[in-house]
């Protein structure tokens, strides 16, 4: 354990010592599997179907903030979802503002949450985000997740039934609004899958916040399997049982992701709590303190002998011995 604890710190002490490289790195790779996706399954519009625009999108939003990253990536989604029609993009675009109105009012700061929930989505790993971001953040910020997956749906949808939007007349674009707002409303496995993501922070969040033993070990477990055991029931109440298998390996790999994230950010050491009670004029104070498990690196030091003072060493030695027995230091020659 001591020397897990030892990588994380070393790990811990690179990423801050280079934190721009890291958080460089990690835009690129998310914009470049975002772009890249929207690429490959949503690319309805062929005039931009270039593998060198979202290569360069990707490159441009690993410089730029999360924020306008998120809006550089929005844009290229619009473009592409033109090559169905004006009335899909119209959709599009309503529930893109919808996403950023209400991350602006939950969750400012938590962008990336926009892309990374569609693209764990197209992964088939998306269950371990609603119980990280409720150990993490709360539960407001869960919000960001909710709207990126109904982007997913809709996606998904339009994916799905392209025939629907790609046939007909200029006087069917009324129809088309209403087959694109119904890919929504008249998804019930969305909705079952919002609440269920909802209902997981709010319980993670209220269960890491008390003050029990392995607060948020308890709180992991017990959100892993709510959430998993909402999904399948809902799935067999709807009468849906496709995807009961990737339900279960994802919760399992969303476990083991949730995991990594308590070791990182939230190891404490039981064996030491203290409890601390003082007063004052109105109040009576009862602390208890759990103290973070701290393990330092362990740093190896080198000591190089030479000739000249391995003599030097050796001399002083012999004169500190012949002084403790009081003889002639010569003597020991």
């Amino acid at each position: 354990m001591n020397k897990m604890l030892e990588r994380k710190t070393k790990l811990v002490v690179f990423v801050e010592k280079n934190e721009f490289l890291v958080k460089g790195l990690a835009k690129l790779v998310l914009m470049l599997t975002a772009c890249l996706l929207v690429h490959f399954e949503l690319g309805f519009f062929q005039r931009v179907h270039v593998i060198a625009i979202p290569i360069a999108l990707a490159v441009i939003g690993a410089f730029v903030p999360m924020g306008l990253g998120t809006l550089m990536l929005a844009a290229y989604l619009l473009i592409n979802l033109y090559g169905l029609g004006v009335e899909v993009c119209v959709v599009a675009l309503v529930l893109l503002l919808l996403c950023f109105t209400l991350y602006f009012r939950f969750a400012p700061g938590r962008s990336h949450l926009l892309i990374l929930t569609p693209v764990c989505w197209m992964l088939r790993i998306p269950y371990f985000l609603p119980v990280t971001e409720g150990l993490v953040r709360g539960a407001g910020s869960v919000v960001p997740v909710m709207m990126g997956t109904v982007m997913y749906y809709y996606l998904r949808g339009l994916r799905a039934n392209t025939a629907l939007f790609t046939t007909g007349t200029g006087t069917e674009a009324m129809g088309k609004v209403n087959a694109a707002l119904n890919l929504i409303m008249g998804n019930k496995e969305l909705w079952l899958v919002i609440g269920t993501f909802l209902l997981t922070a709010l319980v993670v969040s209220a269960i890491r916040r008390r003050s029990i033993r392995n607060a948020w070990r308890v709180a992991i477990y017990t959100g892993v399997t709510i959430q998993t055991i909402c999904l399948l029931f809902g799935k067999l109440i709807l009468g849906n049982m496709t995807g009961i298998v990737g339900v279960m390996i994802g919760s399992l790999i969303g476990l083991g992701v949730d995991i990594a994230v308590e070791f990182f950010l939230f190891q404490l050491d039981y064996s030491r709590v203290e409890r601390v009670q003082f007063e004052d004029d109105f109040y009576y104070y009862y602390v208890k303190a759990v103290p973070k498990v701290m393990v330092r690196a362990q740093e190896k030091k080198v000591t190089t002998f030479g000739a000249e003072s391995t003599e030097e060493e050796l001399e002083a030695t012999k004169e500190k011995i012949a002084k403790e027995l009081e003889i002639d230091p010569n003597l020991l020659k």
